[in-house]
């Protein structure tokens, strides 16, 4: 499997070993992974590697991304990606990190992590979460896309009726919120009956918002509410013609980088760490 510049295929172990003390103790505090005060680089290592390769975990990471999000990181593993620095493209596999990213824009996915990935992927119970999630996530994105909001119940018919995959409400609630305990309320999120754009979550932490009333005042929740169904049936006509989301990555955060034309340094550009408690919450 070829997926770094120049045929090389690089460890987990090498990747990062050619980050700092200082960034590697930053993926510690941000991973949740405990190591001594004066831990020497290669204990650091070889705690954050039993990390990054737990199944679980990662099956978890997984079950989180939306089907875009999945076809990258197999781009990824199956060939060169070349990214630019302001780049938003794999955000999310960047900041967990299940890829890297070389000082020359090449997108690296450890060889340890592609056999966890291709073992995880050959589950079938994993396989059929993964397909009916690919659903979901292409209605969802283009959902929020055009309307920003939509309360579950229209959406749930909307979805079952032009695809025939029968989900019940239980079932797209407690994904959308294991989703949220891994990402944040990033590109969607659930919330007092609807499923709304990121641009609705709460600004601070502990905020509370009343977003029935916030969507009163949109006129989202009378009128709005069947103009949304008439509209999204007439755009989501059939399920080979689902519209591709084509709203950014979430624009709010940094994105710091290694410096550029130097393949020998990878960047790790840490924001925030939402997903923290992915495995207590999903596995």
């Amino acid at each position: 499997m070829k997926n770094q510049s120049e045929n090389k295929v690089y460890t987990l172990a090498e990747v990062l070993g050619k980050h700092t003390i200082a960034e590697l103790k930053q993926m510690t505090q941000v991973l949740e992974v405990k190591v001594l005060s004066k831990a020497k680089k290669q204990e650091i290592i070889d705690a954050l590697s039993a990390k990054l390769l737990d199944k679980e975990l990662l099956t978890a990471w997984l079950l989180a991304a939306g089907k875009q999000e999945i076809e990258e990181l197999e781009l990824a593993m199956a060939e060169d990606v070349v990214i630019a620095e302001e780049s938003g493209r794999f955000y999310y596999w960047r900041n967990l990190p299940v890829v890297f990213v070389t000082g020359d824009g090449v997108v690296v996915v450890p060889s340890e992590t592609a056999a966890v990935y291709n073992e995880i992927k050959s589950d079938s119970e994993y396989a059929q979460k993964r397909s009916r999630i690919n659903v979901f996530d292409e209605y969802l994105m283009s959902c929020v896309n055009l309307y920003r909001a939509i309360d579950i119940t229209t959406f749930l018919s909307i979805v079952n009726g032009q695809t025939g995959l029968n989900a019940k409400r239980p079932e797209l609630e407690s994904w959308l919120k294991d989703r949220e305990a891994v990402r944040g309320q990033q590109m969607y999120f659930f919330e007092g009956g609807y499923i709304l754009s990121e641009e609705y979550r709460t600004k601070k932490e502990g905020e509370v918002v009343d977003y029935h009333q916030l969507l009163e005042r949109q006129e989202l929740l009378h009128s709005g509410k069947e103009r949304t169904a008439s509209l999204c049936r007439s755009v989501l006509c059939r399920k080979d013609t689902i519209l591709r989301c084509i709203l950014p990555f979430h624009s709010g955060s940094s994105w710091p980088s290694g410096k550029r034309g130097s393949s020998d340094r990878f960047s790790y550009p840490i924001n925030h760490a939402p997903w923290r408690n992915a495995k207590r919450h999903l596995c």
